[in-house]
């Protein structure tokens, strides 16, 4: 009976792994995300269906845009510092990275960032 019970928790054991790989393989297919990173991601984020939409998620990494209103005025500003300080640093350095290897996110990136520039 041990040795089921023991030969049952290997099995569960292996199966995890190979799900384990095959999410972070997924996310290894993103431009400008490595191994580790993929780890990274994978281990904080945790079970992605817990976020019932994407901007949950957003908002739980950190990456939302903050937000003033005043009447009829409305300004976004820059991302919000709360929320998972790991999965914000790794993604925000991975768009960089990304805009150096992929033209059209190079373009997009340089485009916010002279806008950044110019602003006091």
């Amino acid at each position: 009976m041990l040795e089921t019970h023991a030969r049952s928790r290997e099995a569960d054991s292996f199966f995890s792994c190979k799900r384990q790989e095959r999410r972070v393989s997924l996310l290894l297919g993103f431009t400008g995300i490595d191994y580790y990173g993929a780890l990274l991601l994978f281990y904080e984020i945790g079970d992605i269906k817990r976020f019932s939409s994407p901007k949950k998620l957003i908002s739980w990494a950190g990456l939302a845009l903050s937000l003033h209103q005043s009447g009829g005025i409305t300004h976004t500003g820059r991302i919000i510092k709360q929320g998972n300080k790991r999965v914000r640093w790794y993604l925000t350095d991975a768009a960089k990275n990304m805009a150096r290897f992929d033209p059209k996110l190079r373009a997009f990136y340089e485009r916010i960032a002279s806008r950044k520039k110019r602003e006091p």
